[in-house]
């Protein structure tokens, strides 16, 4: 497994467990430093196993985009919920197509009205032929086609519940990997990032608009970290020091060890508890 939470959690079952941590690999990380522009992406990377974790993020998001206009871009790269073109219109998804495999995004009202199951038949930009497009990106192809996204800030939402806990911080590594500065909930498997993190213990509820003195006011931790990078600008430093921590203890060259560790107990039958 991954993670200890489920190293500890799958002891109870069976004590022949071994943790072998996550790591990406280190030809992918972007070599260049970022660089300041205008609008500022927020992007999202995450399967349908994620919706309820958007439901942390969405209002605001949706905020965000009512204040900042044409200044902020909002890309999902994934799975999205069936509610999300209603909520949040303005954001795109990336989409790949069949045929030459290129990445294009396109407006997310636009790619939900006419995918069925998440696959859209159209005419494709790149190669000109009618193919089908869908979420699904290549695990080989995944961090360069983000990299291609100029993603500035990477969003990583979590409910609290085992699935989530258990996780590894692998958004954290793709997100540093490609330049953005990742801002992540405040819970394992984020708490220790090199990111900003949000401690949100704020319903669904409490993230909608709430009108006080004359004023529409967004009662969200969320949209209070954005709104507070957006304003004075994205720290670098900090994507530096993610970078550097990424790429000193998280890479594949960083975690072969532990995998080298766990082949030879399993070919030489020992007991891969430890």
């Amino acid at each position: 497994v991954s993670t200890k939470f489920d190293g500890n959690y799958y002891r109870r079952m069976n004590p022949n467990i071994y943790v072998c941590e996550n790591g990406i690999d280190p030809a992918l990380i972007m070599k260049n430093s970022p660089v300041s522009k205008s609008p500022i992406t927020i992007g999202y990377s995450g399967g349908g196993s994620h919706h309820r974790d958007l439901i942390f993020v969405i209002g605001a998001l949706q905020a965000i985009c009512n204040k900042y206009g044409s200044h902020v871009d909002v890309l999902f790269m994934g799975s999205v919920p069936s509610y999300l073109p209603f909520v949040l219109p303005q954001a795109r998804q990336a989409l790949r197509c069949n045929e030459c495999q290129s990445v294009i995004t396109i407006p997310i009202d636009e790619a939900l009205k006419k995918c069925v199951n998440n696959v859209l038949w159209d005419a494709c930009p790149n190669c000109g032929c009618y193919a089908y497009f869908h979420a699904f990106i290549k695990p080989d192809n995944f961090l360069s086609e983000m990299g291609n996204q100029n993603i500035d800030i990477g969003i990583a939402p979590v409910d609290r519940y085992r699935f989530n806990i258990g996780k590894s911080s692998i958004k954290y590594y793709e997100y540093t990997a490609v330049g953005a500065l990742t801002v992540a909930t405040k819970l394992e498997p984020y708490e220790r990032i090199k990111g900003i993190l949000v401690d949100h213990h704020d319903s669904y509820d409490a993230m909608k608009y709430k009108y006080h003195n004359g004023k529409d006011i967004v009662q969200s931790s969320w949209f209070h970290a954005l709104d507070e990078i957006l304003s004075k600008g994205i720290d670098y430093g900090i994507i530096f020091s993610a970078h550097e921590d990424i790429r000193t203890k998280h890479t594949m060259d960083t975690k072969y060890k532990a995998w080298e560790k766990m082949f030879t107990k399993t070919i030489k039958g020992d007991n891969l508890a430890g």
